[in-house]
């Protein structure tokens, strides 16, 4: 059996972290709903047992929406951990506040007219007992807390109903609304944002909304519920062939992944989940350094500018590699299908090789000016899933580099 579950004892860095509400009291004047205490969910997860907190929404606020209808609406929480921390904000989006029969039977036996909403919060991040299903989504959010990242969490569908499924259970102006006014919200809180995105709904949701352009990028996941992890162990297997690191795969799952014994679970599927979302803020910071290093103040990009005599100065080995090489590598494939690993020349060192720069390195021992090639281990881009592998090795030949001698700056 796939183990869904998980022991609170395990996620005590997500037990301990601090829950609030932020956008709460923008969210419900644009949803229309009559609910002003969200902390009644407590202001640690697990505070309260299951209980059921019911609220009304304005049906004229939502357009073709039957007033009437039980609904559920979660309300988006910020955890922070228990340390101080600077990292970014990790925004993960969900998809929709999806409500049990037992939970739509439930309003309904109440019979309170002036009542139609569920309340609850995302993955039931409030409640004590773990609800099934639930397991895989505190063990990532445990681990990204860990490592000392603030989490928002929310959905991309704000309001979600019985007859909201198939073709109807897609984001509309008014939940792409409502996110962007989080978006505003959480900017003033921490301005470095990194969104992830569970599942076609979510990242659906963000393409909508390129038009105001929150993020010109964000992580696409499939979605950790118990219904993709078919999809997350072929995703798993095929990092493993791609990066030639087949092993990482079978350390999951055995040599044999069918075996009863080798289905995958919680713990696999937050772990890889969790590794992606490591592995793309690497990338990220990869990005920044490249930008900060040859936009901002680096020697090097300072002598792009004033070198009148087309010679372009590094002080080491690292500093020219690491202006040759694009910050991740990219998957192709052969005229059958094959896949392979590719590594790629960065945009600045093709435009100067095409202006005919000259590269000199500072160092008269230079293994790279010896050799002719610069290497280096990146991430891999793969477009197909889309996502960041682990760091694979990229070595490239390079030209234009001539040897260093000392009295050359003079020149």
């Amino acid at each position: 059996m796939m183990k869904k579950e998980v022991d609170n004892e395990k996620v005590k860095d997500l037990e301990r972290a601090d829950m609030s509400y932020p956008t709460w009291a923008e969210i419900k004047k644009l949803l229309g709903v009559q609910f002003d205490k969200p902390e009644q969910f407590g202001k640690n997860p697990f505070d309260k047992e299951h209980a059921p907190i019911y609220s009304t929404i304005n049906g004229d606020i939502i357009e073709k929406y039957e007033e009437r209808t039980p609904c559920g609406i979660d309300i988006p929480v910020l955890l922070k951990p228990e340390s101080k921390t600077d990292k970014p904000l990790i925004i993960i989006l969900g998809e929709s506040a999806l409500r049990t029969k037992e939970d739509l039977d439930g309003i309904k036996i109440k019979n309170e007219p002036t009542k139609n909403v569920i309340l609850g919060t995302p993955y039931a991040i409030h409640l004590q007992k773990c609800p099934p299903k639930c397991g895989v989504y505190r063990i990532i959010f445990d681990t990204i807390l860990k490592e000392g990242y603030p989490i928002y969490i929310t959905d991309i569908i704000k309001i979600w109903w019985e007859g909201k499924k198939g073709n109807k259970l897609i984001p509309n102006e008014k939940d792409i609304e409502v996110f962007k006014t989080e978006l505003d919200i959480l900017k003033k809180i921490n301005k470095d944002i990194i969104i992830v995105a569970w599942g076609n709904k979510a990242q659906s949701g963000l393409q909508k909304g390129l038009p105001w352009k929150p993020f010109d990028n964000y992580l696409p996941l499939p979605h950790p519920g118990v219904q993709n992890w078919d999809a997350w162990k072929l995703r798993i297997f095929e990092k493993a062939v791609f990066s030639g690191n087949l092993q990482y795969a079978t350390s999951l799952y055995g040599n044999d992944p069918d075996a009863e014994k080798n289905k995958t679970n919680a713990e696999i599927v937050a772990g890889e989940a969790c590794q992606s979302i490591v592995d793309y803020i690497n990338c990220i910071n990869i990005n920044n350094n490249y930008n900060m290093a040859f936009k901002l103040n680096s020697k090097t990009a300072k002598q792009i500018i004033e070198n009148e005599n087309n010679i372009i100065f590094f002080e080491s080995d690292d500093e020219f590699t690491d202006f040759c090489i694009a910050p991740y590598a990219v998957v192709k494939r052969l005229s059958d299908g094959t896949p392979f690993v590719e590594g790629q020349y960065s945009d600045m060192y093709k435009k100067y090789i095409e202006q005919g720069k000259t590269f000199i390195i500072k160092d008269e021992n230079s293994q790279v000016y010896k050799r002719q090639c610069v290497t280096k281990r990146v991430p891999v881009k793969i477009d197909d899933l889309p996502s960041y592998d682990r760091l694979t090795v990229v070595q490239l030949p390079v030209q234009n580099l001539e040897e260093y001698f000392e009295d050359l700056e003079d020149i």
